[in-house]
Parts: C-alpha cells; structure tokens; sequence
C-alpha cells in the first residue's frame, strides 16, 4: 500500500541551506520556497560541490541519512516527505509579518500535500525549520502565533474603501508624519470620520503587517493567487481585502474593516 505525505509520521527538524540543497539535489531539483539565495558573495562551483559534501556528512551524522548498500546515499523518509511537500504542494499559505515603519520581513509558510500540511520557517538567514504533517488546525494556531496579532481588541467604527493608490500614498504620508494630508486623501474618499481616525491610529504609529498569501497551481506555468493583509497595533486590529477592480487610473479598490482574531481564522478557513 502506498503511503502518502499524511501517513508519515510527525517530523520536526531544523536543517541548513547546504543540507536543505543537498536533499533537494538527490531528488533532482534546484529550489525550494522559501529557501533564499547564497548570503555568501561570489561562491564558487566548486565551493558549492564541496558545500554540499559536507552537508551531506552532516545528515549522516544527525542521523537523517545513511549510505546503503550500493554506495547511494539515502535520506530519512520523513525529512524526504516534508522536503517533498515544499516542493510539489497541492496548495500553499505564504504568511509574511513585518514591524512597520521599518522592520524586517520574517516569513512562515505552510505547503499542503496528500491530505496534510506542513510548516517551514526560517529562525536564521541559512537555518531553516521543518515540522508535519500536521491539521489544518494546528496550522491556524500556528499561523496566529507567528502573526501575533492581540486576542482582544476594542470597539471599531465602520469598514472604509480606498482605491490601492490612495491607501499607498496615506500609508506614506501617515509615515512621514503627515497624519492631516493622509486624512485628508482618506476622507476625500468619502470614508467615515470615525474609521479614517481608527486606521491613521494604526499607520501613524508603529505597527505590525502581516501579509497572508494563498497560492494553488493552476498548471505547471500559472497559479491562482488571493490575498489579505492584517494591520495591527495595540487593541486595535484590522483586515484590508481587494475588493473591486477600480478604474484602471487610482488602482483596484481595497475594503479595510475591524476584525477580530476569530474572523481572522474564518478567513483563513475561507482561502484553504
């Protein structure tokens, strides 16, 4: 009987780049999601072979591979299945969070394969972080927890429509300071008084992105994409979905309205 990804047994591992790329050389492919390029400059070809030599004593010596009988080299089948998922998903979830103004992206991802998920992070630039298969419940709790946004939140006025041109250029001036012209580009839009405030609370002061991306193959050159964004700041906490195509001039058209983490997870139910 064939065991599909779902059957494997629970796996956590944290492996490097060059042992991440010596897995994905034995199965015959160049790349994964997530898995960035060389942070070192100008490596070599032979320093990349001798990269992945190491690597590979390395998994040997974790315990993650072994050498058979025939000289091949073979690597655990759960660490196999979870580079497999990364590698021909049925459906993904890309979850990027930032620290606005100014912070660094971090990225979780979760791939769906033969009726599970799994989980890939990356914790350092060359160390990336591996765990399934898992439920999707257990995906959601773990989205959450990277996401970080607060489990309570206050009472928010109503939803505001903005063309994406218009909300690009608040978010900067909001940045820069500038909280009357950005209200004012807001309010021009014919948005509420009360909502334009909540959300200029939230740009005009250091906040937390988070950026959810669901992607699914279509064919093997096309994808279908949807996408959320989830703004957030103290108690305050809102999602801004596209909601129409716009004009062709200002940009399509996004709907931002107060959320909570419960409406969160039904639309994360609603993208898988």
């Amino acid at each position: 009987m064939t065991r599909t990804f779902a059957d494997l047994p629970l796996t956590s591992v944290v492996l490097s780049r060059d042992e991440v790329l010596a897995i994905l050389h034995l199965m015959g492919i160049a790349t994964i999601p997530g898995l960035n390029d060389e942070p070192i400059p100008h490596v070599t070809p032979e320093q990349r072979a001798f990269g992945l030599i190491v690597a590979e004593r390395a998994l040997r010596a974790r315990g993650l591979a072994v050498i058979n009988e025939e000289g091949r080299l073979l690597i655990q089948g759960p660490v196999l299945g979870l580079i497999g998922a990364c590698a021909f998903p049925s459906q993904s979830l890309y979850v990027t969070r930032v620290a606005a103004p100014s912070g660094m992206p971090a990225q979780l991802i979760a791939h769906h394969r033969e009726g599970a998920w799994m989980l890939h992070g990356q914790p350092e630039t060359v160390i990336h972080a591996f765990q399934g298969p898992l439920d999707w419940s257990a995906v959601k709790d773990e989205i959450k927890s990277f996401g970080g946004w607060p489990d309570r939140v206050a009472e928010a006025p109503g939803t505001l429509t903005v063309a994406n041109q218009t909300l690009a250029s608040a978010r900067e001036l909001a940045a820069q300071g500038r909280a009357d012209e950005a209200r004012s580009a807001l309010l021009a839009a014919d948005n509420a008084p009360e909502a334009v405030e909540y959300l200029l609370d939230i740009l005009a002061h250091p906040h937390t992105v988070v950026v959810v991306q669901h992607v699914r193959p279509v064919s093997p050159d096309s994808i279908a994409l949807q996408s959320v964004t989830i703004l957030y700041r103290d108690d305050k906490l809102l999602v801004a979905m596209e909601s129409a195509e716009g004009d062709g001039q200002t940009g399509a058209i996004t709907s931002i309205q107060p959320t909570s983490p419960d409406a969160i997870g039904r639309i994360l139910d609603d993208l898988t």
